[in-house]
């Protein structure tokens, strides 16, 4: 009796979790979520703003941090509405795309009952059956319809829209695909600054961080270990005071194994070695 009850009970989730209904809602509450993400200080981007709070309102602090609200991207419940989102979009996905594939390997097939359709007429034409289908299969497969291969019988099936089920479909695996990879990469990476004054180096490692790393929940301290050597930093600007460049000249050591590489590093182009990118996040005086 419990195990039946069991039963039950899942098939009831995995129905619910097949609705559209369910993911919109799910999607919602993602939403609202990072919403409080954005609107309350994260310990990750803000530990000043946090330790503020606790000094000017312990209790709203104390109450935020019951509720997982001062790391909400790394809290238990948004991790259980992300995976159970994806989980809601698979189960939707799935059937719906086999259904498509179904369909675009079949062929339109005549209706046993045309009266029952609702744009339903009949006309009367000169020529004969065999020569008014093979008309009406050129003039529908002009118009993008799908169209019945001709077989013996004066019978014509045409059918569109299939383009629309296939685009929305690809539209919905895009954002499956998204969400997976920003969990993947958020929970398997990690994000660190460091300073490297202009002709030091700096080895990454995660001891070697100016005490702001984040690494995510799987990620199991598997460190590169790469030397990054700054050569130089050049920065370039128009005569209005615009800037124009900054570029950081480095030289990239990979432990693993052959000649030093050298990279210029500029603003949205990293460098890349040992699966980690080196971005420029700033410039100024080091310490």
């Amino acid at each position: 009796m419990a195990a039946a009850s069991f039963r039950r009970s899942l098939a009831l989730v995995w129905r619910s979790l097949r609705s559209m209904r369910t993911a919109l809602v799910l999607l919602l509450l993602l939403a609202l979520g990072s919403v409080a993400g954005s609107l309350v200080p994260q310990v990750a981007n803000s530990p000043q703003r946090v330790a503020a709070m606790y000094r000017d309102h312990p209790l709203r602090a104390a109450i935020y941090e019951r509720l997982g609200l001062f790391d909400v991207f790394g809290s238990w419940w948004f991790t259980l509405i992300y995976v159970l989102l994806l989980l809601s979009l698979a189960a939707c996905l799935l059937p719906r795309t086999r259904a498509t594939v179904r369909n675009l390997r079949s062929r339109p097939q005549p209706a046993r009952e045309l009266d029952g359709f609702r744009h339903y007429a009949e006309r009367i034409v000169a020529s004969d059956p065999a020569t008014a289908a093979s008309a009406c299969r050129r003039a529908l497969r002009r118009r993008w319809y799908r169209v019945s291969p001709p077989s013996g019988e004066p019978a014509l099936a045409a059918e569109k829209g299939l383009g629309r089920d296939v685009g929305s479909l690809l539209f919905h695996w895009s954002i499956f695909l998204l969400l997976a990879g920003v969990a993947w990469g958020k929970g398997t990476g990690f994000t660190g600054f460091a300073v490297i004054p202009e002709g030091g180096c700096w080895t990454e490692a995660h001891a070697n961080y100016d005490g702001q790393i984040r690494e995510g929940a799987f990620f199991g301290e598997d460190h590169s270990g790469v030397r990054v050597c700054v050569r130089d930093f050049e920065d370039r600007y128009r005569a209005t005071g615009q800037p124009m460049d900054f570029v950081t000249r480095v030289e990239l050591v990979d432990p693993a194994g052959g000649p030093p590489r050298r990279a210029d590093i500029r603003v949205n182009h990293p460098a890349s070695v040992g699966g980690v990118r080196f971005y420029q996040y700033g410039y100024g005086w080091a310490p």
